[in-house]
């Protein structure tokens, strides 16, 4: 899939989806081009809405200071190893269990088979975001 092919989507899907849900739109793409299949927009805007429910207690800004928190003061200095460095740890901000990996999915997968319906947050480890878009990752001081 082609940048332009993605930006565009993105853009449509802008008007027909909740902010919230732009994060879960970037993972999708991302999760496709590395399996390099084809899109379709109503395929993205079913994947969104299947998986960006809100969760019943907490806001999307609470998940993300929570997921923040934790993720400094108690996994990263376990985790941020130079095995580990680029990978995924995604963190259910109720129980701070994680899981680490290449995959968004995966990772986020094996926390949601534990305790349905978890509030997660997800960073890649030594980086100052999970994925950039027109841009490029910048990496972390330790």
């Amino acid at each position: 899939m082609s940048a332009a092919i993605g930006a565009w989507a993105i853009s449509r899907l802008q008007q027909a989806v909740p902010k919230t849900a732009l994060s879960l739109i970037h993972l999708f793409l991302n999760h496709l081009e590395q399996k390099r299949s084809a899109i379709k927009l109503r395929e993205l805007v079913a994947y969104t809405k299947e998986y960006s429910m809100l969760h019943p207690n907490l806001s999307s800004e609470e998940i993300a200071r929570r997921g923040k928190e934790i993720y400094e003061n108690h996994i990263r200095p376990q985790v941020e190893t130079v095995n580990n460095i680029g990978k995924l740890v995604s963190i259910d901000v109720e129980t701070r269990e994680y899981a680490i990996g290449d995959d968004l999915v995966v990772t986020s997968s094996q926390l949601q088979a534990k305790h349905p319906g978890a509030a997660i947050w997800t960073e890649r480890i030594g980086f100052n975001a999970v994925y950039a878009i027109g841009g490029t990752l910048v990496r972390t001081e330790a």
